[in-house]
């Protein structure tokens, strides 16, 4: 790994792919995780949320960080 574990990286998923589908969503956030690592690295959005992104996007996000398995 780039880091060798010695600092926390933290963002990345770009907010506009929340308004994808949900199985776009699921795929994008994975491959997030898979691309960072689980070992300091803090899952969360590039910049700041649209006013249109559906709540049910949102929690979709969360939902597939908080249930990721390597």
């Amino acid at each position: 790994e780039l880091t060798q574990n010695m600092i926390t990286l933290q963002g990345n998923f770009d907010p506009s792919k929340l308004l994808g589908t949900p199985e776009s969503i699921v795929k994008e956030v994975k491959e997030m995780i898979a691309a960072f690592g689980i070992n300091k690295y803090i899952a969360n959005l590039g910049h700041g949320m649209m006013p249109n992104i559906p709540v049910d996007h949102v929690k979709l996000f969360v939902e597939t960080i908080q249930n990721y398995n390597v």
